[in-house]
């Protein structure tokens, strides 16, 4: 949850109706941690379909060439 404050900057947790600080401030990592692990996991299950892409491709390209 991101919101922006009078001064434009983005403080995350500001949506939250915490009024511990400390818990307000390890929410907002556990929700940056997560995101971070999940644009990873999307970025590398993104790679690895390329790659079999790709090498599908290319073992087509022998095959024609064999011909």
């Amino acid at each position: 949850i991101a919101s922006n404050d009078s001064e434009g900057e983005d403080d995350i947790g500001d949506d939250l109706e915490i009024d511990d600080p400390n818990v307000r401030e390890s929410l907002a990592t556990m929700l940056f941690d997560t995101v971070t692990r999940m644009s990873d996991s999307c970025r590398a299950a993104a790679v690895a379909k390329w790659k079999a892409a790709k090498e599908e491709g290319d073992k087509e390209e022998d095959d024609k060439e064999e011909d």
